[in-house]
């Protein structure tokens, strides 16, 4: 026997490359020498075999193949990656008792595989997914923003973000109050008035709920909220005052300075040797003084900076 495709003869061994193509095949008499023709239709009559495995993950997974794993499938032909595989899913409820393998789980998915080789012929299988139900001592609370135990907040951060103060997580992840871990987590604040008008302490109470067990539990988290960070003073320009020509000494009338705060309200102050506030002051001798003016908010955050007077 001869087989030929394209016009090439092939010998006589078909194997899957030659799948779903019509050949030509020639059978000879060895001692007469006679032959005659056939066509050859190659066909795969061998299904695939899919295997599934059942798996148990956390409640607020997303129970995506990459979280609950893919089967795996032979063929006689077909080799195959994950993008073959075709899945369906039912979710199962299940009452809070419900036990599996010694581990309590809250929900089952079946979930249904299917693959097909390159003749179109299919095999399926069947994965259980069991969700693994959480309890209230698996919830971990945000960290207290109080400068010990995670920083406190400038007075220019918003003690309403979520991403700074932190939020109680399950697993690693934050709770969503709609997963099937049939927990939910709510939060109130008390504010309590620090120094400044934008600077406080908030405890922050977060009440954690299991839906299975009734249980309620709450943890108290403090965020404090200051001013730390010091008026931006500019000083005036230096000054240079004429002598009066009976007294030889000079009176004074110191120029303000201006600052700038980010949280809290401020008070300038000058200060010389010859005492504090503008002025005017009397009789100030001939020579060079330094003046320093203070910059002092209402968290006691302190910026200077000096001018000289000559007179």
């Amino acid at each position: 026997v001869n087989i030929y495709w394209n016009g090439q003869n092939i010998g006589n061994v078909l194997n899957c490359t030659h799948l779903g193509n019509v050949l030509e095949a020639q059978v000879v008499n060895n001692v007469s020498g006679n032959f005659c023709w056939s066509n050859v239709e190659v066909m795969d009559y061998a299904y695939p075999q899919i295997t599934c495995t059942d798996t148990l993950i956390n409640c607020n997974l997303d129970p995506t193949p990459i979280e609950a794993g893919y089967p795996t499938a032979t063929d006689n032909c077909s080799v195959f990656s994950n993008n073959d595989f075709t899945y369906l899913d039912t979710y199962f409820d299940l009452p809070c008792t419900t036990i599996q393998d010694g581990i309590n789980i809250t929900a089952r998915i079946e979930r249904k595989w299917w693959v097909s080789d390159a003749g179109g012929l299919t095999d399926t299988c069947v994965q259980n997914i069991y969700l693994r139900r959480a309890t209230l001592n698996d919830i971990a609370f945000p960290e207290n923003r109080d400068g010990l135990q995670q920083p406190f907040l400038d007075c220019s951060q918003d003690p309403m973000d979520f991403s700074l103060t932190g939020r109680p997580t399950l697993f690693g992840q934050e709770i969503n109050n709609n997963d099937a871990c049939e927990l939910s987590v709510s939060s109130s604040d008390l504010t309590l008035n620090s120094c400044g008008d934008n600077t406080y302490n908030i405890i922050r109470t977060w009440t954690a709920a299991d839906w299975c067990t009734g249980e309620i539990i709450t943890h108290g988290q403090i965020i404090k909220v200051k001013d730390t960070t010091a008026p931006e003073i500019v000083c005036p320009s230096d000054v240079t005052v004429s002598a009066s020509v009976i007294s030889c000494g000079a009176t004074v009338l110191l120029p303000t300075a201006t600052a700038t705060d980010d949280c809290s309200s401020f008070e300038i102050t000058a200060t010389w040797q010859y005492g504090s506030g503008t002025g005017p002051f009397f009789d100030i001798p001939v020579g060079t003084h330094q003046v320093t003016y203070l910059a002092e908010d209402d968290c006691g955050n302190m910026s200077t900076c000096n001018i000289q007077v000559t007179v």
